[in-house]
């Protein structure tokens, strides 16, 4: 894959992940409100996404380490988005297993009651979904760099074409004329000189 191409993939990924964990969290809140049988489902779903999220921006964050045309800032925030999401995701999924809960309970339970961590998994979600909108307009914006350097390229390419550019066959005639008058033209004064000395 070019890495115009992984950019341009990266930039409609995050935006998509945007609206994604924007608008999750308040769909799995109405349904939880609801007493909505499948929400855990929804929520287990929302929390492999942000799993997905994570290992994307690593294999962007690798992928594009030598990229010049694209600022580090966009790649670091990004990875920071999805390492938010991936703590999260792994706290929340711990207090849903019965062994995990009171280990994540007995470190962060004398700190934060139960409504703050539930509270605080969800505002991260629309944090991320800010930052993730910021990365996702930043890489499309870096898309114009890739564009003026395929056009430089362009440009010496054609220039390279038409300096060796192969000639026609009505021009390689006209050439041989040329030179053939030109080779005529030098041994005239050789004549001349010929015919003076033998009168």
């Amino acid at each position: 894959m070019k890495k115009k191409d992984l950019v341009l993939a990266d930039g409609l990924f995050v935006l998509l992940g945007s609206a994604i964990n924007f608008f999750g969290p308040i769909l799995i809140l109405a349904m939880g409100i609801g007493a909505y049988k499948d929400t855990f489902r929804y929520f287990i779903a929302l929390n492999i996404w942000n799993v997905f999220i994570f290992l994307v921006a690593i294999a962007s964050q690798y992928l594009l380490r030598d990229e010049k045309r694209i600022k580090k800032w966009i790649l670091h925030l990004f990875l920071i988005a999805g390492s938010i999401l991936f703590l999260a995701s792994i706290l929340a999924v711990c207090e849903n297993i019965p062994f995990l809960e009171g280990v994540l309970n007995g470190l962060l339970g004398k700190i934060f009651t139960d409504s703050q961590l539930f509270a605080a998994y969800f505002y991260s979600q629309w944090v991320v979904a800010a930052l993730l909108v910021i990365c996702g307009i930043a890489f499309l914006l870096s898309l114009k760099n890739f564009k003026e350097e395929n056009r430089e390229w362009d440009r010496n390419w054609s220039f390279v074409r038409i300096r060796f550019r192969r000639h026609t066959s009505a021009q390689l005639s006209r050439a041989v004329k040329a030179d053939e008058t030109s080779v005529v033209e030098l041994a005239q004064p050789l004549r001349l000189a010929r015919q003076t000395k033998n009168n």
